[in-house]
Order: structure tokens, then sequence, then C-alpha cells
């Protein structure tokens, strides 16, 4: 049952022994836990497979200031697609916000793949990473603690088959991101859950952000771009928003295999996208997550007459095909945990709980746990 709220007279409230938080966590997990396979926590130095141990400290500055950054990645057929571009990404990204860590692409490869092969799965999951400023004294500054690091392994559709019928999408008043935010991928995502919110109360999907001209930005969680006329990819520059690794991904596969075989005609992402490029456009669609979608109607007016065209099945199938390029893809050592004593779960409840209460668990106390039960 939900808690009793404190402001009732009657809800006294209880003081919890650190041995009691385990089960009470694990009591409250919600319904979409069941997807949720395994986490890493810099804190910890070990994973976790019990959702209710997928916990992050209140004095983080990724929760009480939102400093941190994140970034994601699919795993498709035993591989991590675009885990160097999205790790680039992330390190840039922790450089705008001035988040000062010792973590190489090196170390967070080898935590990210070893939490992949913990799970034993090999398709339809998706990484998502945060780097934060560390933990500290609730202030608006950073301290000397440290940055950390957290990591978690979910079940996710890497083909979004649900969305090829295509959606409708409306723009939003919600302002844009300044450009120091927008640029970087930040924890700071309380525009773009307006943005979504307030698309899906107009009837749209995840919503379309203008710039102050009127021309095109992007969308909640993701780009937005179109096949014009012309039949050229266009996409609004990335100045203002963020560089979506899906988008910018299409676009190096339109100008590699489309263009040359005569799909499309050109690949332009510096020029702005105007309600007149969309309404007499071939395609339109949103990028983002490791997918593209058809986006058939927005703000109420058709595109291409509300029909997918063949440019768009085009596009989504050498992205789609792109997936499985062995050149963009990191390899998980599942055989270095096939072992028996790495079934889930990977350590106790008792030794994150005991983590939780102040006790150093590093890697080999991690393992120990795992020899004796």
């Amino acid at each position: 049952p939900p808690p009793r709220p404190p402001s009732e007279p009657e809800a006294a409230m209880q003081l919890m022994p650190a041995s009691a938080v385990m089960a009470r966590l694990r009591h409250r997990r919600p319904p979409a836990a069941g997807d949720w396979l395994a986490f890493y926590s810099s804190e910890l130095d070990a994973i976790v497979t019990d959702p209710a141990a997928f916990v992050v400290s209140m004095d983080d500055h990724l929760v009480h200031r939102g400093h941190g950054v994140f970034d994601t990645a699919n795993v498709v057929a035993g591989a991590v697609y675009l885990l160097d571009r999205h790790l680039d990404r992330l390190f840039r990204s922790a450089r705008l916000a001035r988040i000062d860590h010792a973590f190489s692409k090196e170390d967070l490869k080898r935590v990210l793949t070893a939490l992949v092969a913990v799970t034993g799965e090999r398709d339809d999951l998706m990484l998502r990473y945060w780097l934060s400023a560390g933990r500290g004294d609730f202030s608006v500054l950073p301290n000397s603690s440290g940055a950390t690091f957290y990591a978690v392994v979910v079940r996710y559709d890497n083909t979004k088959a649900r969305l090829q019928r295509g959606v409708e999408e409306c723009t939003v008043t919600v302002p844009l991101k300044p450009p120091e935010l927008a640029t970087a991928k930040t924890n700071n995502y309380m525009l773009n859950a307006l943005t979504a919110m307030a698309a899906r109360e107009q009837g749209g999907f995840l919503g379309v952000q203008r710039h102050a001209d009127g021309t095109l930005a992007e969308a909640s969680i993701g780009n937005v771009a179109i096949v014009d006329s012309r039949g050229v990819l266009r996409a609004p520059p990335f100045d203002g928003i963020l560089r979506g690794t899906t988008l910018v991904r299409a676009a190096e596969l339109a100008a590699e295999k489309l263009v040359p075989a005569g799909v499309l005609s050109g690949v332009d992402l510096e020029s702005s996208v105007t309600d007149e490029d969309v309404r007499t456009a071939r395609c339109m669609f949103g990028a983002g997550g490791g997918f593209i979608y058809p986006i058939l109607k927005l703000d109420g007016h058709d595109v291409n007459n509300g029909e997918i065209d063949d440019v768009y099945h085009a596009l989504r199938q050498v992205v789609a095909e792109d997936m499985t390029n062995p050149e963009l893809q990191t390899a998980v050592p599942y055989e270095d945990y096939a072992h028996p004593r790495f079934a889930l779960p990977s350590i106790s409840a008792a030794v994150v709980a005991a983590a939780l209460s102040g006790v150093a668990v590093g890697i080999a106390a991690a393992a120990a746990a795992l020899r004796r039960s």
C-alpha cells in the first residue's frame, strides 16, 4: 500500500533500521522494474541486479542540483552500437558542465560491457549512464569528493515497430534551452519533460520546438528532419540544439549509400527548415534512441498527404542494417560472466544494504560475497 501522508495525525513517522530498507524498497518497485536488468554504481564499484538497489544517494549533485550529464547506447546482436561516439559525447558534455573526473573511455567501456554481459541478453537492450559532479554537502558547488558514475541496462525495443505506422506531431510553446544546456546532454530535462507533456495534451507525440524565427528546432528527446521536395535530406543546424548521434549517423548513411544510388539528391544539416519546407516535403521523421520514425502530420497539416514515402523506407532500412555494422560495434564479454557465480542476482541485497549504510564495498568484496552465496 502507498505510504500515508505525514500530515495525517495518526501517521507517526517510522524510524526504519538500515536492515529493513532493502525489503521496503523491493516492496515499492514499480511494474516497469521487471525490465530493469542490471545497475552499476561507482559508489559500490559493483554491479547489482535487484532493482530495489538501483539507488543514488540524495547528496549526489546529480539529484539535488541536476549537475550531471548522461548518454545512452543500443545493444543489438550481442554488441553495443556506436558506443565510442556516445562516450565521446558524454565526455564533451562533462567538459561543458565542468565535471572533473578521472574516468577514461576504456574504464567506462569496461563497466558498460560488463553490465550487459551480466544480463546474458543480446538484443533489445538499452544502456543508460550518468556522470555526475559527485556527492557532497548539498551545496550548489561541487566539493572534492570526486565525480560519480552510474549505469543501468534495461530492455528496449530497438526497432520501435509500433511507431513505424507514423505519428502526429505538434509545435509547443515551451521555450528552448539556452545553448549552453541545449548542446550538452545534461541531466536537466525539465523543459524536455514539459515539451513532451504539452505535446500529449495537444494530441502530439513528443512535441516540436521552434527557434525564435519560427523555423524547426528539435523534439523533446530527439531530432526532427525532412526529405524536401528536391530529395535532399535536411535537418536544423546543431548550433542551438543537441547534436543527435542517431541523426548524424543517418545523414552519413544517406550520403554514403542513398545519394550514390539516386534515392536522395543530397544531405544538408546546415540550413533552416521552414513550415513551407515541411508542407512540400516528401517525408518528415524523428530521430533518436538509435531509430527513426515517420511524422505524418505537423500541427494538423499532412506531410506528403499523410503517407509514408518510399524514401523514408530506404532510409530506415540502412539505419536498421547499420546497427550490426561490425566497425561500429563494441564487443560484450559474455564469456567472462558465464560462470554460475554470475547468475542473477550478482551480489546479495545484504551486501548492498551494508554498502548503503556506509560500508565500503569494492569489486573484491563483491566477488567474495558471490563466492559465499
